[in-house]
């Protein structure tokens, strides 16, 4: 994988108990010299096809390449990042809606509403609007299985929390940091990049693993309920942007109070990464294991109450029926869509954004 253009994949929203959870304001750094097109559009105008076009550039161009995937559809791109070349063509509409903050100078709207046929759309009216509010009340559903999810979760979070011993993450944390840091300061300011390595979706949990293929060190911490490792993490976190160290910092997708699921670190190779019930890394990845019970307080054990465990499941499991059944919905949506555009004139301005990026 070293000797090919890198390519990273991530989510920049999800489902959650607090509804569509999302980090697509940090899509890019106002402070530096980053130019942002931001696509506005509908359902089916084209914006995944338009991305992934330009994806293709990127990568045909050697150019290290992001694909940014939409946790309501993994199989459709909501962005697509260039690092290297600061520049990036994201989707702007609901429920990630994205306006520019410095028009023209940062960012450039690009409408593909202009390549549709108003007229037909208008006779479509009644389809689109019913299709739209049956999509909306589904995703509406979703969250409420993924709150009553986060109700339950709260009070295994409790039964936990009283028995771990946060002396001894303390501890590990500092030997852990040495480990990976050994002193060595950089004399720059860190940046730090904002993503979801996984997402709950209407495919399931997904979670890009062939990410972890570009680091010589992984570290996996085994931790069923995330908690120790979103402590740990946070540790690592500090002292990377302490020492000056870019990183990609990993969210949980179904989070309570914002927990951290992954800390990437290029600069020295190596990725941090928390698995549980929905996802783990596979033996071929090599990771080094750290496992959460060794951070429990002597003589305790935890075993997540069996009705705790048996709901959140079920819970999680429903939201991704609906999720399902809203995608479905969705599909239907795009056809009036599909249908309505000029999909030569969207190449025209897919070409034209390759033009202007290479």
């Amino acid at each position: 994988m070293s000797s090919k253009t890198k390519i990273m994949r991530f989510f920049l929203g999800s489902n959650s108990p607090r509804g569509f959870y999302s980090k697509f304001d940090t899509f890019y750094d106002l402070d530096e010299d980053w130019y942002c097109r931001i696509l506005k559009g509908s359902p089916g105008c084209g914006k995944s096809n338009l991305i992934k076009k330009i994806a293709e550039a990127g990568i045909k161009n050697k150019t290290e390449t992001e694909y940014i995937y939409c946790s309501s559809d993994p199989d459709s791109l909501d962005g697509v990042v260039f690092p290297e070349l600061k520049t990036c063509v994201i989707d702007g509409t609901a429920p990630h809606m994205l306006d520019p903050i410095y028009p023209g100078a940062v960012e450039h709207i690009i409408n593909l509403g202009d390549c549709w046929n108003a007229k037909r759309l208008k006779s479509s009216r009644e389809g689109i609007i019913k299709s739209n509010n049956s999509n909306v009340a589904l995703h509406d559903r979703a969250k409420k299985y993924l709150t009553a999810y986060g109700a339950i979760f709260s009070d295994t979070l409790e039964s936990l929390i009283e028995k771990i011993d946060f002396e001894k993450i303390k501890n590990y944390g500092k030997r852990l940091a040495s480990t990976i840091f050994n002193s060595s300061q950089l004399n720059k300011r860190a940046k730090e990049s904002l993503r979801f390595i996984s997402a709950i979706s209407p495919k399931g949990v997904i979670f890009y693993e062939e990410n972890l293929e570009y680091f010589g060190n992984i570290y996996e911490i085994m931790d069923a309920q995330g908690v120790i490792g979103d402590i740990l993490l946070k540790y690592i976190r500090n002292n990377a942007l302490t020492y000056g160290y870019d990183i990609v910092t990993c969210f949980n997708p179904i989070t309570l109070n914002e927990r951290l699921e992954g800390i990437l670190i290029p600069e020295l190779d190596t990725a941090l990464i928390v698995s549980n019930d929905w996802h783990s890394i596979s033996d071929e990845m090599h990771s080094k294991r750290i496992q959460s019970s060794r951070f429990l307080a002597d003589g305790e054990e935890f075993t997540e109450n069996s009705f705790n465990k048996r709901m959140e499941k079920s819970l999680i499991f429903e939201a991704i029926e609906s999720m399902k059944k809203a995608k479905e919905i969705h599909d239907v949506l795009e056809d009036f869509y599909i249908k309505a555009m000029d999909f030569d004139s969207v190449d025209k301005i897919t070409e034209k954004i390759i033009s202007e990026i290479f």
